[in-house]
């Protein structure tokens, strides 16, 4: 068996939609042990594909036979993605990455009766509700006798030629191995109580909202050992900043691992270990989000938890997992969020390192293991990508 992996912007490996395309090939590989792997990938950053390959994802690295980067600065691009995967084709098997983008439809319509035309499996990976129904739409494969498989974590349907399987994407083993090390040993400050909020500067993510709220809980508590870190990461800042505010209680720390990894600073290994840390060692990991993210689920939740993390969030922020977080997850109301922040950071900060609070963590950690880790996912692919 040959499989082709065509990813877009799989470089920027910290992004959700990079991590989920990455992830699936590695374990695609594993499942399948493929005769040849070649990859395809629309770079955007610069970051050589070969490179985060190769050092986050050994197993794939191993049967890569071919590597074809093409760059945004290169059009017309869609004729471009058009031709590399008409040229590979010999491919039993072609999974395609997503990303919103409107190149990406036009791309697969102009080459849909082609590939229906060849005895192959496409698998497109499709974890946005939004993007989920403009495939959907887009979508039109006249030859019944190819298959197309939709891995999402939304539902299941099989109409013939059509599958959608429901499926979770898997969280890379470095997330859970630094869980079972922290919940082992046990070994975080126990003096000081630390909030962190981790991902984008966006809209809907609820960073003001946790700010306010934590000045409120400092007024009330002002003798509370106690920070509030907002970490996140760009990849247009040139300087990584950190900025001390509220008497350096609320720290603000914004990096560009991804400049550091093109600049041989660091390796994208590194980088993610360093994710990982943060998110085991911290007290808590805290996703105010108001709205729904885009990448759903969200792979900072899906993370927070596979390192064992005590993970305050919203329904918003679970989002398809939110009738399934009880016990792993505590979670506010978003009807007036600060208020209902104040009231978690106070009692939360009085519960740290208690016994309640390391069997929430613990049970975050095996909630991972049992529906998203490598092994799990492996499971259900097998009995539903026959």
């Amino acid at each position: 068996m040959n499989l082709l992996f065509s990813g877009f912007h799989a470089e920027c490996f910290l992004e959700g939609y990079a991590r989920v395309f990455l992830e699936f090939s590695n374990l695609l590989t594993l499942m399948w042990k493929p005769d040849k792997v070649y990859v395809t990938n629309v770079n955007q950053r610069g970051v050589n594909i070969n490179l985060v390959i190769s050092d986050l994802y050994t197993n794939l690295s191993k049967r890569v036979n071919t590597v074809i980067e093409v760059y945004d600065i290169m059009y017309p691009l869609d004729e471009l993605i058009g031709a590399v995967l008409r040229g590979l084709r010999k491919a039993e098997v072609m999974m395609l990455s997503w990303k919103p983008h409107p190149s990406f439809s036009i791309i697969l319509n102009r080459i849909s009766n082609e590939i229906s035309g060849y005895n192959s499996k496409l698998i497109m990976l499709v974890y946005s509700l939004n993007y989920l129904e403009k495939v959907l739409k887009s979508l039109k494969l006249k030859d019944a006798g190819s298959e197309v498989v939709i891995l999402n974590p939304y539902c299941d349907i099989d109409r013939g030629s059509l599958k959608l399987i429901k499926v979770l994407p898997p969280v890379h083993t470095i997330f859970l191995q630094k869980g079972s090390k922290v919940l082992r040993e046990k070994s975080i400050d126990k003096g000081r109580v630390t909030f962190r909020f981790m991902g984008r500067f966006q809209g809907g993510r609820g960073i003001k909202e946790v700010i306010i709220a934590f000045k409120r809980f400092r007024i009330k508590r002002p003798e509370a050992r106690a920070e509030l870190i907002i970490d996140s990461f760009s990849e247009d800042i040139e300087t990584e900043e950190v900025f001390k505010f509220y008497g350096g209680d609320i720290r603000m720390v914004i990096t560009n691992p991804v400049k550091r990894v093109k600049e041989g600073a660091s390796s994208p290994r590194q980088v993610i270990e360093e994710i990982a840390y943060k998110y085991a060692y911290s007290s808590y990991v805290v996703l105010p989000y108001t709205k729904p993210v885009h990448v759903t689920p969200s792979l900072t939740l899906l993370e927070a938890l596979a390192t064992g993390s005590f993970v305050i969030a919203t329904k918003e922020a679970a989002s398809v997992l939110h009738r399934d977080v009880r016990g792993h997850v505590f979670v506010v109301d978003t009807r007036n969020i600060v208020e209902e922040l104040v009231k978690t950071f106070e009692y939360l900060y009085e519960e740290h390192d208690s016994n309640f609070y390391w069997r929430i963590r613990s049970n975050a950690h095996k909630y991972a293991y049992n529906n998203f880790s490598y092994v799990s996912i492996t499971k259900t692919l097998k009995a539903k990508l026959t």
